[in-house]
């Protein structure tokens, strides 16, 4: 009995180091798996650093032309939105009311100067930041010219609540009308090309 039982347990042993070689087996070979894994990987990197090529976006130049065409186009359509804005929901008050046009426009105009030329300044001077916010950086810009403009004296608003309801309205209005331009700007140039 005392033989079978030793044999029983000399069997076992037997057992539980082949199942440890095994599993060192095993072991070894999922770690050089790993290590050619990370050799793979590595040269694909090296490779793809020969291969990294910088993306250059070139801007068409700004010509002093075009600037005021964009400016004239900008003041027009914001003036217009205000208009429309104003006369659904009144926003804007002005001391003397029978001055209330020249103030009006005169806010407007402000407001579309200051604007025009702070986002050609940004895409001038500031290129990367433009395209790295996508563009969102212009909102920012809107906001702090709309507000900025809010400070001419004898203009008050009426509540920051419209305000917001303005400048979203603005924003919102503002992008439709670029996109289509830009849409009808972009047709003119292509059938120009093919003749």
């Amino acid at each position: 009995m005392k033989d079978k039982n030793n044999n029983e347990i000399e069997e076992e042993k037997k057992n539980i180091n082949k199942d440890s070689d095994t599993k060192d087996d095993n072991f070894k070979k999922r770690i050089e798996a790993n290590k050619k894994f990370i050799e793979e990987i590595k040269k694909t990197q090296e490779s793809n650093k020969e291969d990294n090529t910088n993306i250059i976006f070139k801007l068409p130049k700004q010509t002093f032309v075009n600037f005021l065409f964009t400016l004239l186009i900008s003041v027009v359509i914001d003036y217009i939105l205000f208009i429309s804005i104003t006369g659904y929901k009144p926003w804007l008050e002005v001391e003397p009311q029978n001055k209330f046009l020249l103030f009006f426009t005169i806010f407007t105009v402000s407001f579309s100067v200051l604007d025009t030329v702070l986002r050609n300044v940004m895409l001038r001077f500031f290129p990367k930041i433009v395209f790295m916010s996508g563009g969102t950086i212009n909102i920012l810009i809107t906001v702090i010219v709309f507000i900025s403009c809010s400070f001419i004296p004898r203009i008050t608003l009426v509540s920051h609540f419209d305000v917001i309801i303005i400048i979203m309205l603005l924003l919102i209005a503002r992008s439709i009308i670029n996109y289509y331009i830009n849409k009808k700007i972009n047709l003119i140039v292509i059938k120009k090309r093919k003749k």
